[in-house]
């Protein structure tokens, strides 16, 4: 399962690269962190740098991206999930954004957070988070490296549920009508 997200301010996205996903109690004391064209400890001063470096605001509109890849219970070891993250940002993120990766072993499932600079480090041009994104980008390398390892995938019919509908789903309470009439290129949180 693969859920992606926006990050809508700087500290925000300094709070999840600092104290929560990279949080040591979580993550074997850091020994599954690692940073892809930035050191993890200072990956948010070097986001700001090159948002800075193409003119790019710092404190306004998206300014990163929350990627959390889920393992079904007891289905892969620790090692084995955080490569898998390692191996999705080499091939999905690598060439064109900084981003960190943190394996979490804190709860039932094991799960990667992945956090993305919203700017290009090669061009200065924004991670563009869509549904053809998600579908044929995210979800479909994140799929791959779970079928390369043999690890269960969920199917679905191509059409995913807004964060607002997938909470209220969760918590059983009812869907307020503004989330069911979202469409994908009217939202940027989805949840497959």
């Amino acid at each position: 399962e693969i859920l992606i997200g926006l990050v809508g301010s700087e500290m925000c996205i300094r709070d999840r690269l600092m104290n929560y996903t990279q949080n040591g109690d979580k993550t074997e004391h850091q020994l599954y962190v690692s940073g892809f064209n930035c050191d993890p400890q200072n990956a948010y001063y070097l986001m700001q740098a090159t948002k800075r470096r193409w003119g790019k605001p710092l404190d306004s509109g998206n300014v990163g991206y929350h990627i959390i890849q889920s393992f079904k219970p007891g289905e892969a070891t620790p090692d084995q999930v955080y490569e898998i993250g390692c191996e999705f940002a080499r091939r999905f993120l690598e060439d064109r954004f900084e981003c960190t990766v943190s394996t979490h072993l804190d709860k039932g499932h094991l799960h990667n957070h992945i956090v993305v600079n919203s700017v290009s480090f090669m061009d200065g041009r924004m991670f563009r988070n869509d549904f053809t994104t998600y579908y044929k980008g995210i979800r479909a390398v994140s799929d791959e490296l779970c079928r390369e390892n043999r690890l269960s995938v969920v199917e679905t019919d191509g059409h995913g549920k807004s964060y607002g509908e997938w909470k209220h789903e969760k918590e059983g309470t009812p869907t307020p009508v503004s989330y069911t009439h979202l469409r994908a290129h009217e939202t940027d949180q989805y949840l497959v």
